[in-house]
Parts: C-alpha cells; sequence; structure tokens
C-alpha cells in the first residue's frame, strides 16, 4: 500500500476569461489518500473573468475577493507537490504527466524549472 502522501489527488474548478472564455484556474485542491487536505485555496486567475461557471464550479465573485494571485498560488502549488517528491525534485517530469495548460502553469514556476 502507499505511504500516507505517496498519493495526491489535484482538484481544479475553472472559470471563463477574456472575450472567448478561455479557461483560467480559480481553485485548487490537494489531498492524500486519506482525503486529508493538504491545498485548498480560490486563486484569483490572471485575466478578466466574464463567466463564473458557477453551476458546475461552484466559484462565485464573493470567492473572488481574497483570492490567492495566480503566481502566488502557482508557487505554493508547486512546493507543495515538490515537497511530497523524492529528492531531486520530480516537478520537471510531472509537469510533463499533465495534457492541461493547467498542469503545466501550475508547475512550471520559476523555483521548479
Amino acid at each position: 500500500m502507499a505511504g500516507d502522501r505517496e498519493v495526491v489527488a489535484m482538484d481544479c474548478e475553472m472559470v471563463g476569461l477574456g472575450p472567448f472564455g478561455e479557461s483560467g484556474l480559480a481553485r485548487c485542491s490537494l489531498v492524500d489518500l486519506h482525503g486529508t487536505v493538504l491545498y485548498d485555496k480560490f486563486i484569483q486567475p490572471d485575466g478578466e473573468i466574464i463567466d463564473y461557471r458557477t453551476r458546475v464550479s461552484g466559484v462565485t465573485p464573493r470567492h473572488m475577493e481574497k483570492a490567492t494571485p495566480f503566481t502566488e498560488a502557482r508557487q505554493e502549488v508547486s512546493d507543495q507537490i515538490c515537497d511530497l517528491c523524492p529528492q531531486p525534485c520530480k516537478i520537471p517530469r510531472l509537469a510533463c504527466m499533465g495534457s492541461t495548460r493547467v498542469w503545466r502553469s501550475l508547475l512550471a514556476s520559476p523555483s521548479h524549472p
């Protein structure tokens, strides 16, 4: 059986940005194998939110009032995941496994290229 921190699940909620409604990260949650919350924050995406997609995301304008800026959240999530990885850090390999821009943008931080 995997150790407590060897299995981590990530859930992301998205909102629509700009004139074309491109997806932007509005919430990120990480939990371990036992459901212990490792990270759970609303995130202010880069760009103007035009559609909160509340029906599916649960995100409202009120959540964005105190949301963590995207660049700060990206670093926090990257650090959280990197702390779980054996040394040397495997962030570049994890980033390549993701097929979405969210994974790539979250994990491609300055301290974990």
